[in-house]
């Protein structure tokens, strides 16, 4: 008998568990930045040093590790798709939860804020002027995307990558991707990669003027490609997994090295942050280096440890982006009250993360994941309907054997 799995494309199980964790990471550390050096949206008067310096170890390749992943999970799920069903399914799990956060799940968020900055304006008065879409890009006025950028960027990239997809399909793309990969699966282009996928935004900064969301949308996009093209192919997922130790020793030596620099200059955030300063051309070879040994060592990790299914795993791939979406406006309102108290930076965090936590938590289990309407509007895929029998049909399944011999 022939196995039924042979046609069947293999099940990437440690994307999801890597979408969850890089998502899981975010949640800490918004809830930490409250307390570290650099800006965020409300801060406690007392920071630390501490939370800084280990903060500051995530922020390289964190959100290049959630794009690779996006650009994978793309590709993979538009093998089964067609050009428009595509469209209409990345309007409905993208643009739908943008579009309903912006009008009800962001504006908290930014009320919250301005209250932090003096402002005595009424939530009545806020809300209201949320229908005349008085826009700005910071939260000056009171509609605006905040940590949603990932969502709207995420859409652009899809769009413009359509045709790249459609050619990947066809055998010219595939033998082409092929051969590429298996180039790119050499051990010394794989580990230095992430210098020439930084390259073009290191130039363009040095050049162009760019404001803070065409310099991030430009600082993505080459890792979106990097994880559409090639991490769906068996060769360069490969020369990954043969790499992992290499990569891992490597990402931790020139760890240290950034955190040697970071201390005896009082500036991690310089040191580890390419978007924010790239630096001179040593330096910003030395930090893409260390961000992508440490995108390859994940992964590879993941490859070999977590390449199984779950319920856990299906439980928490659902919940994920209603997580994500709700995040920043819950911890910013549980901030608002949580810096006011008197208590040290351990306890207000704690605070901070399971208040957070457990009420994203029971807002995803009384409501969102209740309805197909709800889950649409986070980004949650509808339960697919169960088709009930026909009265007939179950009276079939309902007779006796004898009496259905009977019958006959």
């Amino acid at each position: 008998m022939m196995n039924s799995n042979v046609n069947r494309p293999e099940r990437l199980y440690y994307l999801d568990w890597l979408r969850v964790f890089a998502f899981s990471i975010l949640l800490f550390e918004h809830s930490a930045e409250v307390f570290v050096d650099w800006k965020y949206w409300i801060k406690n008067e007392e920071t630390s040093v501490f939370l800084t310096q280990f903060i500051a170890f995530f922020l390289p390749w964190r959100m290049p590790l959630l794009f690779i992943i996006s650009g994978a999970a793309v590709t993979l799920s538009f093998k089964r798709k067609s050009a428009m069903s595509y469209f209409s399914e990345r309007c409905v799990r993208l643009l739908v939860p943008l579009a309903f956060a912006l009008i009800l799940i962001i504006p908290p968020q930014i009320y919250f804020i301005k209250l932090y900055r003096g402002s005595e304006e009424a939530w009545g008065d806020f809300f209201h002027s949320i229908i005349n879409l008085d826009w700005h890009w910071s939260p000056k006025g009171n509609v605006h995307f905040m940590h949603l950028w990932y969502l709207a960027f995420l859409f652009i990239y899809c769009m413009l990558l359509l045709p790249v997809l459609q050619f990947a399909k066809s055998d010219t793309g595939k033998y082409i991707i092929e051969k590429m990969s298996a180039v790119l699966s050499n051990p010394i282009l794989l580990l230095s990669m992430g210098v020439f996928i930084n390259l073009p935004y290191f130039i363009l900064k040095a050049i162009l003027p760019m404001t803070y969301y065409v310099s991030t949308f430009t600082y993505y996009f080459p890792f979106f490609v990097c994880g559409l093209v090639f991490w769906p192919n068996a060769s360069f997922r490969y020369g990954i997994r043969k790499c992992t130790g290499k990569a891992l020793l490597g990402g931790v030596a020139l760890t240290a090295g950034l955190y040697w620099f970071s201390i005896t200059n009082s500036d991690p955030h310089t040191y580890f942050l390419n978007l924010s300063n790239p630096g001179n051309l040593p330096l910003f070879i030395v930090k893409s280096l260390n961000q992508w040994l440490w995108v390859l060592g994940i992964f590879g990790l993941a490859m070999r440890a977590l390449n199984y299914g779950s319920e856990k795993l299906t439980y928490a791939t659902q919940a994920v982006y209603p997580f994500y979406i709700l995040h920043q406006t819950v911890i910013i309102i549980a901030s608002y009250f949580v810096i006011r108290m008197e208590a040290g930076i351990s306890y207000k965090l704690a605070l901070i993360t399971f208040l957070s936590f457990g009420f994203i938590y029971a807002l995803y289990e009384l409501i969102i994941k209740r309805t197909n309407f709800t889950r649409v509007l986070f980004g949650v895929k509808p339960e697919a309907k169960q088709i009930q029998p026909s009265p007939q049909v179950e009276n079939i399944f309902k007779t006796p054997v004898m009496e259905q011999k009977a019958a006959v």
